[in-house]
């Protein structure tokens, strides 16, 4: 016990040395510092009250126990930075007259009690009817949290004294632990004495036992001495490697700048302090300001008070968070420049010029900070173009209308203003109104001309000339000063001149010179024309209009446009002229798809003509057409043996039949069964619209497991039938199983560990043989991987039936995993969705909260109770099914089939005094378990 001691103390000199120490002897907060991750606390648990005394005959004395001293604790907590802590401290445990000591109360930090509390010691024995009642107990270790434990001292016992009472005492209280507050002294007396006991001292001490003799009144046990708390921790040493500020504008109100501090992360952690700063101008030390860090190393605030014009130099001298200080003494300055108010001028030097001049010198005066740029502006002088140019002085470039001109003045961070602008007037040139396009050209490499339009012009211009543009290459000759005629103007277009679109510029001419150029474009397109045998891909004739193809192999020209034009005889056999219609022409070869042939046009051969134009019908050509009818055959089918098979469970249902190919254009099928199955179970499918493969088939309810035969026709929209094709269908009889919801929990394991889940089997169904697991992606990206087919022997009878090997890998992380449990027989898969619960490694001494099951059950609104040996099960959202009771070994004692109700009341169970399992099975078959005594 001596060693204990000595090296408790050590612990406590180490602990306490070089630490910011803050003592509670009632409740309070505590706010930690930035960078503060952890602090180091002691604890002393409330004394135990001494017990009061009573009832003591006329020459009879009677003294009760002491209370038990409070247990010391220390433990290193973690903690976050700005984290507000509340400190719970043991109170002064009061006496009672005549009656037990009141319990001490236990000392902590609120969210940590499980890692730091300090037990209070028992109250001592009351001494009413003589004899030695116990002291209190100290606080004990096993009742106590923290990384050091001990446990307070026990109160001294009581006493009963006959013989007037003569050297009666009490029991003296015990000490608080770990040199806590001493216990309350006992009381004596001499002869015939009555007392109420003595206090303990904090922290921890119990008080003593009072003492009662001859017929004296009850008296009060001493107080129990308060606990006590003690947080230390060590402050970090704050620092920065470097500050900038934002500049400032003197007119704008607020004359703040926001500074930025830089520092390293450990220098600088995150949380909230306040900066303490000299300003240089205006003159100030000691100003203070808020700072928040929220990203590490990087902090803000507002340093404000600069109204004065020029350079003033922010000295930061120092960092505090909570009780945490730091004085900073180098990289602790940055720079604010204070700007004056922005004013922006006036522009001069505006004149008047003629167009296509540039203007005169313009100039900047009357200003006050620095030219950002300037800006042009065009009537009515509302929309303003920037120009680049920070100069004060400015000449424009070529002008073609009156513009104005102005700067835009910006003073440091004041905002920008602009300058009285001047005006440049620019009088009239020469204009013509020229269309953007001339006339499309179709040539066929011969010498041509063109027209180019225009609707008026301005200024008298007499002559005009053209210039055209070298790419593409061509042979256009230029025009100087030709007289101008009435519109349109003629384009003359040489020989060979390749299919294209190339760009002439036009300017006109008056006796003050020319205007500007006006571009425009001449578009060059070659003939149509498609290389093609003239044969139309043959066709079967058909009741309904129908589309044909004819293939070409190359073009030429520009190519959108074509019709045909039929000849009598075709035109007589219902064969129309089609209109001109649109297509999409590929140079390199390829079908036209929508020549279109009308309904009921008869077998034969047909001929006519093609036109070919582009998009104007500007360039047109002709070429011969023919197409052969042929008669119609019947339609195809390339149908498969067998549907897919079909797991049936009593529902209606469907699968597939899917098919390859066919010929002849069915557009229809029918489905005849083969009279020798069980014909009443499906039906027979009579014209039903063709769909893409697969064909669905209805699947009946109640229809028995067997193969069944069908034979399919298709038709097409001429009327003509198939053959009759025959396939099979295959009806599996399926199994019907419901599971749990969740499988049973597990704790995390660092070893692979297996888990259960419950299940029903319907009796009389089909037993599966094997089960795998799909677990959602969340479970997959925790480690939790899916689980393979994994065989199984599902027993319908067994009293507990339940899946015991569901995988479950090592480290995997704590939390509520959810997914697909798939049931197989090798044909049929029934699929149940479901959850884990893993609960981390550190739950495993706790108590174990209630299991899934249970609590999907109250979230289906699921209510099992007891009373007087009667169960009531109850559901408020649908009715029950099934019930099933078991006893903990798993024996089946009692089952309901077929409730058909949402309450049960089972009032014939012969066992009672125990822990039943009671197993509610609703109308959807989703499964309940509840735990109840009986």
């Amino acid at each position: 016990m001596r060693l204990k001691l000595s090296l408790l103390l050590v612990f406590i000199i180490t602990f306490s040395w070089s630490q910011t120490t803050k003592t509670f002897t009632t409740n309070g907060i505590l706010a930690i510092p930035a960078g503060v991750a952890s602090i180091n606390a002691q604890a002393w648990g409330g004394g135990g009250s001494g017990g009061g005394a009573s009832g003591s005959g006329i020459l009879l004395g009677r003294g009760a126990a002491g209370g038990g001293g409070g247990a010391y604790v220390s433990a290193t907590l973690s903690v976050a930075s700005g984290q507000v802590i509340n400190v719970e401290v043991a109170g002064q445990t009061p006496g009672t007259s005549g009656s037990n000591g009141t319990h001490g109360g236990f000392s902590t930090i609120t969210g940590f009690e499980s890692s730091f509390l300090a037990a209070g010691g028992s109250g001592g024995g009351a001494n009413n009817d003589g004899g030695t009642p116990l002291g209190g107990n100290g606080g004990s270790v096993s009742s106590s949290a923290g990384t050091v434990k001990l446990a307070g001292f026990n109160g001294v016992q009581g006493n009963t004294w006959s013989l007037l009472s003569l050297l009666l005492t009490s029991g003296a209280g015990g000490a608080g632990a770990n040199l806590g507050g001493a216990g309350g002294a006992a009381v004596g007396s001499l002869i015939l004495g009555n007392a109420p006991g003595n206090a303990g001292s904090a922290p921890g001490g119990g008080g003593s036992g009072a003492i009662n003799s001859a017929l004296g009144t009850a008296q009060v046990g001493g107080a129990g001495g308060a606990g006590r708390v003690i947080i230390s921790y060590t402050c970090p040493t704050y620092n920065i490697t470097g500050a900038t500020a934002s500049n400032v504008c003197i007119s704008g109100g607020s004359n703040e700048s926001f500074v930025t501090v830089a520092s390293s992360a450990a220098a600088l952690p995150a949380g909230g302090y306040t900066v303490t700063y000299n300003r240089s101008n205006p003159n100030a030390t000691g100003l203070t300001a808020n700072m928040n860090v929220t990203t590490t190393g990087t902090g803000t605030f507002t340093a404000t008070g600069f109204t004065a014009v020029g350079n003033s130099i922010i000295q930061i001298t120092n960092i505090t968070s909570q009780s945490c200080s730091s004085n900073i003494t180098s990289n602790n300055t940055a720079t604010v420049i204070i700007s004056p108010a922005t004013v922006g001028g006036v522009v001069s030097g505006g004149t008047t010029i003629n167009a296509g001049n540039t203007s005169g010198l313009l100039t900047l005066s009357g200003h006050t900070g620095s030219v950002v740029k300037w800006q042009s502006s065009v009537s009515p002088f509302t929309t303003w173009v920037d120009i680049v140019n920070t100069n004060a002085t400015y000449t424009s470039g070529v002008l073609n209308e009156t513009t104005q001109f102005r700067a835009v003045v910006k003073s440091g961070t004041c905002m920008g203003v602009n300058s009285e602008p001047t005006t440049v007037i620019v009088t009239t040139i020469p204009s013509i109104q020229l269309a953007e396009f001339a006339s499309d050209v179709c040539s066929d490499g011969s010498a041509t001309t063109t027209s180019l339009s225009y609707k008026g012009t301005t200024g008298n211009p007499f002559s005009y000339s053209i210039v055209w543009n070298s790419s593409p290459v061509n042979s256009f000759a230029a025009v100087t000063d030709a007289a101008l005629p009435a519109s349109p103007i003629t384009i003359n277009v040489p020989e060979e001149t390749a299919e294209g679109t190339y760009t002439g510029t036009l300017t006109v001419k008056n006796a003050g010179g020319n205007s500007i150029g006006k571009t425009f474009e001449v578009t060059v397109r070659k003939t149509p024309y498609i290389s093609t045998t003239g044969t139309i891909t043959p066709i079967t004739a058909n009741t309904n209009s129908q589309f044909a193809s004819l293939f070409y192999s190359g073009t030429s020209g520009s190519l959108f446009l074509y019709s045909i034009d039929w000849d009598s005889a075709a035109n007589a056999a219902l064969l129309t002229d089609q209109v001109e219609s649109a297509s999409y022409f590929q140079t390199e070869g390829g079908s036209l798809d929508t020549i279109v042939i009308p309904a009921n046009v008869p077998a034969g051969i047909y001929n006519g003509t093609l036109y070919l134009s582009n998009l104007t019908g500007t360039c047109t050509s002709s070429q011969s057409v023919l197409i052969l009818i042929n008669e119609p055959e019947p339609p195809t089918i390339e149908l498969a043996d067998y549907a897919e098979n079909v797991c049936y469970n009593g529902s209606a249902t469907t699968t597939s039949l899917s098919y390859q190919g066919t010929t002849g254009d069915p557009v229809t099928y029918s489905i005849a069964w083969n009279i020798y199955t069980e014909t009443g179970y499906l039906e027979d499918v009579t014209d039903a619209v063709l769909p893409s493969s697969p064909i669905t088939i209805n699947i009946p309810a109640g229809i028995p497991a067997d193969t069944y035969i069908g034979k399919l026709k298709v038709k097409n929209a001429n009327g003509d039938v198939s053959a009759s094709y025959t396939f099979r269908v295959v009806v599996n009889e399926s199994f019907d199983i419901t599971t749990e919801e969740y499988a049973s929990q597990v704790f995390q394991s660092t070893n692979d560990q297996n888990t259960r889940i419950s299940y029903y089997l319907e009796p009389g169904t089909l037993s599966p043989t094997s089960y795998y697991i799909d677990w959602n992606p969340t479970a997959n990206q925790a480690l939790l991987a899916d689980q393979p087919d994994t065989s199984f022997f599902f027993d319908p009878n067994a009293a507990l039936p339940e899946i015991n090997t569901i995988y479950v890998p090592a480290n995997l992380s704590p939390g509520v995993y959810s997914g697909t449990l798939y049931v197989t027989d090798g044909i049929c898969v029934v699929s149940n969705e479901i959850g884990l619960n893993v609960l981390a490694a550190s739950a495993f001494s706790k108590s174990i909260a209630a299991t899934p099951e249970i609590e999907n059950s109250a979230k289906n609104a699921i209510l099992v109770t007891t009373l007087n040996k009667v169960i009531n099960v109850s559901s408020s959202d649908q009715n029950i099914n099934k019930v099933f009771v078991y006893d903990t070994s798993g024996n089946l004692i009692y089952k309901k089939n077929t409730v058909g109700d949402s309450k049960l009341v089972i009032d014939n169970l012969g066992a009672s005094n125990q822990i039943l399992i009671v197993k509610v099975i609703l109308d959807d078959n989703s499964i309940k378990t509840k735990k109840v005594i009986h």
